[in-house]
């Protein structure tokens, strides 16, 4: 809660310069993973990752990207709110009451440090996320009330054009039809190469059984 708290308080800040935005929190960010014991990066801990993982815009207002340069230091993935000008909120996801879907996703924060300046940051954490896509399958009324993205209005999308990532259920969900899925939307950039699109909270209707494993960056 104090995480989430001292970011959505951040993500309210005016830079002169949006490229400034990542670099300003690093300090507290450093500051904090050692008082949590874990490690830190682009907003998230390692302890926490996919809580802290499905951030979302605040209210209507849509984000801009702030624009990066490949090979810069603190080049942030799209799948971190660092990347994006806008406030930001968290799903409310009750503490004690999910069953984070481990085996869906890797976490980046927890593997061995990348020498490669492609795949990974000046601190050599990963910048790619790796998980499991699964198709969206829409009901009569469609899902855009269910769906928040960040750049654009839900609307204003295909829904064929996105797919999620499930990171997180409510705990019952295997007995429940009324459990949410609590999840990442995608969207694909080339191949197996995607991006993220938003986040949200979904019936197990809703969304495909079977998944395959992509690249999020």
């Amino acid at each position: 809660m104090l995480v989430q708290d001292l970011y959505e308080r951040y993500s309210r800040l005016a830079f002169t310069y949006s490229w400034d935005r990542p670099l300003a929190i690093l300090g507290l960010q450093k500051r904090l993973a050692r008082a949590f014991g874990t490690r830190g990066a682009y907003g998230l801990f390692g302890t926490y990752f996919a809580r802290l993982l499905l951030w979302r815009r605040s209210g209507d207002r849509l984000m801009t990207r702030i624009e990066q340069h490949f090979g810069a230091r603190h080049r942030a993935p799209t799948w971190s709110w660092f990347s994006k000008v806008g406030a930001i909120d968290y799903l409310d996801l009750k503490f004690q009451q999910i069953d984070w879907a481990e085996d869906d996703f890797e976490n980046p924060l927890n593997i061995p440090d990348s020498p490669s300046p492609t795949t990974a940051d000046a601190d050599g954490v990963a910048v790619t996320l790796r998980g499991q896509a699964r198709k969206l399958i829409p009901p009569k009324g469609g899902l855009a009330n269910c769906i928040i993205l960040d750049e654009v209005k839900e609307e204003d999308v295909n829904l064929d054009d996105l797919q999620c990532v499930v990171f997180g259920r409510d705990k019952g969900w295997r007995k429940s039809r009324d459990a949410n899925y609590h999840t990442l939307i995608i969207r694909q950039v080339a191949g197996d190469i995607y991006e993220r699109a938003g986040v949200a909270s979904l019936k197990a209707e809703h969304v495909t059984q079977e998944g395959y494993w992509v690249t999020i960056q």
